[in-house]
């Protein structure tokens, strides 16, 4: 897939292009990467445009004052060993349903751990 020709920025002109692209008349506050990704699709390149994004977007005020809070401490992921095949089930009831034949209004959701 063939792309635009891409013109060469120097940094007062890179940095003219994020601010305009992030804070302009269309800009949506993207976050860095999104960023970097649009002035390509613009049609502009500079050898540092993806650090300069994510530091334009760290540096944005509105965007650290709207963005995302994470309220959970980071945590390691622990995964689920199941040694075998069906080893190891969830199980869970769903209330409420609307009546099905025969007046069920249960269901039983069962999964096994070995796939998911």
């Amino acid at each position: 897939m063939a792309g635009p020709y891409l013109r060469r920025l120097e940094d007062d002109e890179a940095v003219e292009v994020l601010k305009d692209i992030h804070e302009g008349d269309c800009g949506n506050h993207t976050g860095g990467i999104s960023l970097c990704s649009k002035a390509l699709r613009t049609g502009y390149y500079w050898p540092t445009m993806k650090n300069d994004a994510f530091l334009h977007t760290q540096r944005c005020d509105a965007c650290q004052r709207h963005s995302n809070i994470l309220h959970q401490p980071a945590e390691l992921l622990h995964p689920i060993i199941s040694p075998w095949p069906f080893m190891k089930w969830g199980m869970n009831i769903v209330y409420t349903l609307p009546k099905a034949p025969g007046g069920k209004v249960l269901m039983l959701a069962m999964t096994y751990y070995f796939s998911k």
